[in-house]
């Protein structure tokens, strides 16, 4: 604190944790009475309702076109000109997932193996609830 350079670790990191403890432990003058006087916004329950056709379909509107494919392999433009059925399709698939609340990572949804089977028409919605719950 006299201005001289550290250089050595161990005295580098004890002089971080001087400055947080000095910067973090303060005394609080905060009033909590004044939290009672904040107005109350409703409960938005309709965010615990799983994503409707609209909002997958307004999502998928809003992708980028014209990129390279993600991880899963699948240009945007095929997720947004996908039409009705693979709109419905990807709405069962991802109303089973916000359901189950976990996204299965060994079952190929996350890496597309699911999304791109129901781009090419091969996966019925009883086998992509099956292939969820694995």
């Amino acid at each position: 604190m006299d201005g001289t350079l550290l250089t050595d670790r161990p005295r580098i990191l004890e002089r971080w944790v001087e400055h947080f403890q000095s910067v973090l432990n303060q005394k609080s003058t905060f009033d909590t009475q004044v939290l009672s006087e904040i107005p109350q916004w409703p409960t938005a329950t309709h965010l615990d309702d799983a994503p409707s056709v609209n909002e997958i379909e307004r999502a998928l509107r809003h992708t980028a076109s014209g990129k390279s494919p993600e991880k899963d392999g699948i240009p945007a433009e095929v997720l947004s000109d996908g039409g009705s059925t693979l709109l419905d399709q990807l709405h069962k698939l991802f109303c089973a997932i916000w359901e189950q609340e976990s996204v299965p990572h060994d079952s190929g949804v996350v890496s597309g193996t699911t999304v791109r089977a129901l781009v090419l028409g091969r996966l019925s919605p009883k086998k992509v609830t099956n292939r969820i719950e694995r």
